[in-house]
């Protein structure tokens, strides 16, 4: 068994099951009468310089400053939600402080202190009968550094 392509130049085909192309006379003799122009010496040359003029080189320090990596979102909501705990426990710390050092307040003479308490007080007041002192005197002491 023979391949219609060897018997017949005339007829093209691709592939078993393709239907034959024939081909067409004229154009197969012009080009095989055609010969390819040569390439100018230097093409390559000026290609590339062009191309580097166009697409201009990104400096290292840029690169690593937009540098991106690709993080499944999955990933992200739960570094996301870790932050967030781990942010509201710190701050929840930092808003707590323990009064280490009471607070002194008064005259030279009689000295009183006040120290936090653990539980908030709620007292109720009232104006009635206020008078406003005639003498203030205020004692500022420095503050003793904080243990933590």
């Amino acid at each position: 068994m023979t391949d219609e392509r060897e018997t017949n130049p005339s007829v093209a085909g691709n592939g078993p099951g393709e239907v034959p192309v024939e081909r067409d006379s004229h154009l197969t003799a012009l080009l095989s009468r055609w010969d390819e122009p040569q390439v100018p010496p230097g093409l390559d040359a000026r290609v590339l310089a062009a191309y580097r003029d166009e697409v201009q080189r990104v400096p290292l320090w840029k690169q690593l400053l937009t540098f991106k990596v690709p993080i499944p979102l999955p990933v992200a909501v739960a570094a996301l939600v870790l932050l967030l705990i781990s942010a509201t426990i710190a701050l929840r710390q930092g808003l707590d402080p323990v009064p280490d050092v009471p607070q002194v307040a008064g005259s030279g003479k009689d000295t009183q202190t006040a120290r936090g308490l653990d539980a908030p007080v709620v007292t109720q007041t009232s104006l009635a009968g206020f008078e406003p002192v005639n003498d203030v005197n205020v004692l500022v002491v420095a503050e003793a550094p904080t243990r933590r």
